[in-house]
C-alpha cells in the first residue's frame, strides 16, 4: 500500500514538473507577446483572462498556448477593437475577428494623424497620468484657440476621448484617471458650446442619450457642432425615457432630436429604442442618431458620420 502511495505521489510530481515545463511566468509571457505585465494582470482582474495557475509561493504560471492567443488579441487591438470586447473571446473567435477585416470597427480617429497630432495627445495623456488639471486645461485651451471650436472637437477632443478609453481598457490608466480626464473634457466642452451666442428664436434641437445610456460626452461634442451651426441646444443629458423625450419635442416645438449612442449599448436595444422614438416623434421633427454605437437602419433618421457632417446638416436646417 505504501509503495502504491509513493508511486502515485511520484507520478503526480512528474506531471507537475511536465506542466511547469510547458508553462512560463508573467515576465516571460510579457516578453514573448509584447503585452506589459501590468496589462496582463489588469486583463485577468477585469476580464478573467489570461488565467494562470499558481505555484505554492503564489507566482503566476501560464500555459504556452497563451502566447498565441495574446498575439491575436494584440492584433485585434491594433485594428481598433477594444480590450473589453476581445479579451474574453476564445482563440477561434479572436482569430475570426482579425481575419474578417471587413467586419472590423473603424480605428480611432488618431489613425493617419500627424506626429504633431500624436504629440498633443501624448502630452494630454501624460497630464492625465499626473492628474494635472492645470496642464490638461491649458492644453485644451491652446489647441481650441489654434484650431477653432469645430476642428478642436473633431480632431482633438474626440480622438483624446477614444485614446483615454483605449488606455483604460488596456490597463494603462486607472478608473480614477479615466474619470479625471472625462470630467475635465466634459467641463471644457460644456463651457465651449454654452458660451456660443445663439439667438433665442433660432431652430432648436434636443440633445440626449437613450434610456440606460450613461455615456454623455458624445452629446457635448454634438452640442459644439450644432451650436456652431446656429441651432439652439436644449441639453437634456443622459438616459431620457422615450415618452418624455417625444413629449418634450412636441411641447418645445423643436426642429430636431439628436441622440448620442455609444458602443456600450447593444445594437438590438438601441435599435428598438430609436424605432420607438421615431414612431413617437411628430413628422416635423428630425431624428439624428450619432456616435460609434448608433444603428443605421432606422427609417427617416439622419446619421452624420462625423462632427463636421453634423455641423453641415445643422447649418442646412438653420438655412431653411
Amino acid at each position: 500500500m505504501q509503495d502504491a502511495d509513493t508511486a502515485h505521489k511520484r507520478q503526480q510530481a512528474d506531471l507537475t514538473r511536465a506542466n511547469r515545463a510547458r508553462s512560463l511566468g508573467i515576465g516571460a509571457l510579457s516578453k514573448a507577446t509584447g503585452v506589459p505585465v501590468e496589462t496582463i494582470r489588469t486583463w485577468e482582474r477585469r476580464y478573467g483572462y489570461p488565467t494562470p495557475e499558481r505555484t505554492p509561493t503564489g507566482h503566476r504560471l501560464y500555459d504556452l498556448s497563451t502566447i498565441e492567443q495574446l498575439q491575436w488579441i494584440t492584433r485585434a487591438l491594433s485594428m481598433g477593437h477594444r480590450a473589453s470586447q476581445v479579451v474574453r473571446l476564445s482563440l477561434d473567435e479572436v482569430r475570426e475577428l482579425v481575419v474578417g477585416r471587413d467586419t472590423a470597427p473603424p480605428a480611432a480617429n488618431t489613425n493617419g494623424a500627424t506626429k504633431a497630432d500624436q504629440d498633443v495627445l501624448a502630452r494630454w495623456l501624460a497630464a492625465v497620468r499626473e492628474m494635472n488639471e492645470v496642464k490638461l486645461s491649458r492644453g485644451f485651451t491652446t489647441e481650441c484657440a489654434r484650431l477653432g471650436s469645430l476642428q478642436f472637437a473633431e480632431t482633438r477632443a474626440a480622438p483624446f476621448l477614444q485614446e483615454v478609453g483605449r488606455a483604460w481598457s488596456d490597463g494603462e490608466l486607472s478608473v480614477s484617471h479615466e474619470h479625471f480626464a472625462s470630467e475635465r473634457l466634459r467641463d471644457f466642452l460644456s463651457e465651449l458650446w454654452r458660451s456660443l451666442r445663439v439667438p433665442e428664436d433660432a431652430p432648436r434641437a434636443l440633445l440626449t442619450t437613450l434610456p440606460g445610456e450613461q455615456h454623455h460626452l458624445g452629446l457635448h461634442l454634438a452640442a459644439v457642432a450644432v451650436s456652431l451651426a446656429g441651432m439652439k441646444v436644449m441639453f437634456l443629458g443622459s438616459s431620457t425615457p422615450v415618452e418624455d423625450l417625444a413629449a418634450a419635442a412636441r411641447r418645445e416645438r423643436v426642429e430636431a432630436v439628436v441622440v448620442s449612442v455609444s458602443t456600450a449599448m447593444p445594437r438590438m436595444v438601441s435599435g428598438a429604442l430609436l424605432r420607438a422614438l421615431a414612431a413617437e416623434l411628430p413628422s416635423t421633427v428630425r431624428l439624428v442618431a450619432g456616435g460609434s454605437g448608433a444603428p443605421r437602419d432606422i427609417d427617416g433618421a439622419h446619421y452624420p458620420t462625423s462632427l463636421s457632417a453634423l455641423n453641415a446638416w445643422a447649418t442646412n436646417v438653420v438655412g431653411y
